[in-house]
């Protein structure tokens, strides 16, 4: 028995020690101790990143080794178990997998080899009941054979991998090994060649300085004695080497003395950080570039500027720098307000501004997570999101880099990114690196800056010019004479200042807002003069309403919006408001997207103030005129006024051919009002019997008050005969309407009509003095 059980424990040492992997090591542990033990089923647990990870198993079904396969380091048996150092055994099983198992009991033993841990092996049977205490000490005597053997072999392939690792260390390409021995290279790795561009073979029995650029040899063999003499002497240094098509490389070099074949010698490393001095002369290169540029005052001067920098400091020779169009919120889906280009030929710069630069939805495409490298963006031209009609061709191909690739540095703002420069054409054959790209995102980023300072400056100017143009423009307002034309002419001004293709002044009238001016470059829109909208309808109506500005950059994402052509996306409309009075909405609306800015809006709601003046202005001016044409008591116009309207009626009589009339009423029996009823009642009257014409004739007639109880009717487009009906419709009205005052009389006209022939032609005053003539004939007649 004690033979047989030395046997298998000697089987298991045996395979650990014949280099067997970890997980042949369990699996012959379990193969061999389980039977032996009389036992149905084990597993061996590693502990791994705080948990427990399945290593082997013996007698269990697929199911549960699948369940099993991972569980936590607090594992209710495993954890307990190891972290106790004790055996664990349990009897009761409730997880169904479990039971389905048949397990009648499971022991729980700790591998563990000094202070470290490596894990748990599980036991157990499916027949038995539960262990003595000569079970488990058995049991834990193993467990203590087999974590030795574990530990060996993870030992041995630790050890393994370490001597892997230093062999592909010696081995790989990215870094040199060198030993130098009797002041020749001895040995030199595929990493030597890598850097210096020749073989291997080539670098052995040279004299090391043959490979130093001659300035620096003396500074390289000073070291290389001092080594060898155990003399103190730089750990790391650098030093320029000769490539071998003639390149000047920068090399950092880690040194010390060894003993090679017995004797003494000097064992180095070298790795090439020519881009890492590269990237410091071009990080003090760019800072200087940038301290120019921050003083920079216009956009276009800070963009030619960095495009120059980048050429003439960068190891690439075609730079294009766009910035988007800072008003756009955000900027990044704004178009490209300015391009500069370095390195171009003149016909790729025309080809390239023809194209406007990467569109918005392209930029999104471009910056996306897998072309990023640090915080630039590399798209490889098999890879590029879009056709081969954007951007330039390329007119150079190097190691690394495809004449078609894209690579583009954002310019970063307050607003996020506001622009970008493109590159092209790297004279450092080698893909793009982070070391390559962070001296042009710090200079990018003190680009953005510069711009978007030079931008603010700009906008300074123009809101200068913006001030002194609304003076200019409040003069402009104040030379129309009507509101129609005030309306009409604001339209046209404003266009000098805010490109649209569609513009509307609508003004308030009860619960409507009508068009009273529009101006449309587009083809047969919906809203022509003379339109009206309800007050709920569209974003004017919204305005109106609302009583603040609104300004929508894609108008086919408001409901609001009404569309007056199919082609409009964007508009900017704000109320016109005198006080607290809402007079109307000036609107406008563009094809393009985003098309109107903050400051645009800021423009018209400027235009509108001064509108709202410039209206009630020719309103009071209208109503002040009025005011001198009308009589005081009735509201009629007075004679002053008729002089005018007759000599303006005389020529477009003339002009049309057409004729008009006019009709002298005199009241009959009003003499009987006043010296029954006394004046004042006699105003009244007087009062009624205009209201009474107005409300008889047609709008386009006029009426006046000729004298004290006279009244003169104007009618245009009317004969004689048009006007007799006229008087005999009113005269009818006068007699039927005194009848409801109890005067004691009825009211009656004497008239006298005038008609004016175009044919012949007459002076206003011929015209009243006939009309005037035939009134008192008329009364003289009545009165017999």
């Amino acid at each position: 028995m004690e033979s047989r059980w030395a046997g298998i424990l000697g089987a298991v040492a045996r395979t650990a020690l014949r280099g067997s992997s970890l997980e042949e090591v369990a699996r012959q542990a379990l193969a061999e101790l389980l039977p032996h033990l009389g036992l149905d089923f084990g597993a061996i647990y590693l502990l791994e990143d705080q948990e427990f990870r399945l290593l082997a198993h013996f007698g269990l079904s697929q199911p549960f080794v699948l369940a099993a396969e991972r569980n936590p380091r607090d594992h209710p048996y495993l954890g307990r178990a190891l972290a106790t150092r004790q055996p664990l055994v349990a009897t009761e099983f409730h997880d169904p997998l479990t039971q389905a198992e048949g397990i009648r009991f499971a022991a729980y033993i700790p591998l563990v080899v000094g202070e470290r841990e490596l894990g748990v092996w599980a036991l157990g049977s499916r027949r038995l009941g539960s262990p003595t205490p000569e079970d488990l000490a058995q049991w834990e005597a193993a467990a203590g054979v087999l974590a030795l053997a574990l530990a060996f072999t993870q030992k041995q392939r630790e050890t393994e991998e370490r001597l892997r690792s230093l062999q592909q260390f010696v081995e790989n390409e990215l870094v040199g090994v060198y030993v130098i021995q009797d002041g020749r290279i001895v040995f030199a790795n595929p990493g030597m060649a890598r850097i210096g561009g020749y073989a291997a073979e080539e670098f052995l029995g040279r004299n090391p300085l043959d490979f130093v650029h001659p300035e620096d040899r003396a500074a390289v063999q000073a070291n290389l004695e001092r080594r060898l003499r155990g003399e103190d002497a730089p750990k790391r240094y650098r030093f320029r080497a000769l490539h071998k098509d003639g390149r000047t490389l920068t090399l950092e070099v880690q040194a010390w003395p060894i003993l090679y074949g017995g004797r003494p010698a000097v064992q180095g490393i070298l790795r090439d950080v020519t881009w890492e001095a590269e990237a410091e002369r071009l990080r003090k290169s760019l800072l200087l570039v940038a301290q120019e540029i921050l003083g920079a005052t216009r956009v276009e001067e800070v963009l030619r500027r960095v495009a120059q920098a980048v050429v003439e400091h960068s190891p690439f020779r075609r730079a294009v720098v766009s910035l988007y169009d800072l008003r756009h919120q955000p900027p990044l889906l704004g178009p490209v307000m300015a391009l500069a280009t370095a390195g171009l030929a003149p016909d790729e710069e025309e080809r390239l501004r023809e194209q406007g630069g990467l569109r918005p939805k392209q930029r999104l495409l471009a910056f996306q997570e897998e072309f990023r490298i640090g915080r630039s963006y590399y798209i490889p031209h098999d890879r590029a999101p879009w056709g081969k009609d954007v951007g330039l061709p390329g007119r150079r191909t190097s190691p690394g880099w495809h004449p078609d690739d894209f690579l583009l540095i954002p310019l970063r703002g307050r607003a996020g990114i506001i622009g970008h420069i493109s590159v092209d054409e790297p004279v450092i054959p080698k893909e793009p690196t982070l070391e390559m790209l962070e001296p042009l995102e710090v200079f990018a980023d003190l680009a953005a800056l510069a711009a978007e300072r030079a931008f603010q400056l700009e906008e300074l100017q123009r809101h200068k010019a913006w001030l002194q143009g609304a003076f200019k423009l409040a003069h402009e307002l104040s030379t129309f004479e009507s509101v129609p034309e005030l309306l009409a002419g604001a339209l046209e001004i404003l266009r000098r200042e805010v490109r649209y293709e569609f513009g509307a002044v609508l003004l308030a009238e009860g619960q409507e807002l009508v068009v009273a001016a529009a101006h449309s470059d587009l083809p047969g829109p919906r809203y022509v003069q003379g339109h009206r909208l309800p007050l709920w309808q569209g974003v004017v109506g919204w305005v109106a309403r609302e009583r603040r500005p609104l300004r929508l950059d894609d108008v086919r994402q408001d409901p609001r919006y009404v569309p007056v052509h199919p082609d409009i996306r964007a508009e900017l409309a704000v109320p016109i408001l005198f006080g607290n009075e809402l007079l109307g909405v000036l609107d406008v609306e563009s094809v393009e997207l985003g098309r109107f800015r903050p400051e645009d809006e800021d423009f018209l709601a400027a235009v509108a103030d001064l509108l709202a003046m410039a209206i009630e202005g020719l309103r009071a001016r209208e109503a002040l005129r009025d005011l001198s044409h009308r009589d005081p008591l009735t509201n009629l116009y007075n004679r002053r006024y008729l002089f005018e309207v007759l000599s303006r009626e005389i020529r477009r009589a003339q002009r049309y051919g057409h004729p008009f009339a006019l009709a002298l009423l005199d009241v009959d029996n009003f003499r009987h009002v006043n010296n029954a009823f006394g004046h004042l009642r006699g105003d009244e009257v007087l009062k009624g019997i205009a209201k009474l014409l107005l409300q008889n004739l047609r709008a386009c007639d006029y009426v006046f008050r000729y004298g004290g109880d006279e009244f003169l009717l104007l009618l245009p487009e009317t004969d004689e005969a048009g006007a007799e009906e006229a008087v005999r419709r009113v005269r009818g009205k006068l007699r039927a309407w005194s009848r409801t005052l109890d005067l004691g009389v009825v009211l009656d006209f004497s008239a006298g009509i005038a008609a004016y022939d175009p044919q012949k032609g007459r002076p206003p005053e011929e015209l009243l003095r006939e009309a005037d003539a035939r009134m008192y004939a008329a009364k003289r007649a009545r009165l017999g």
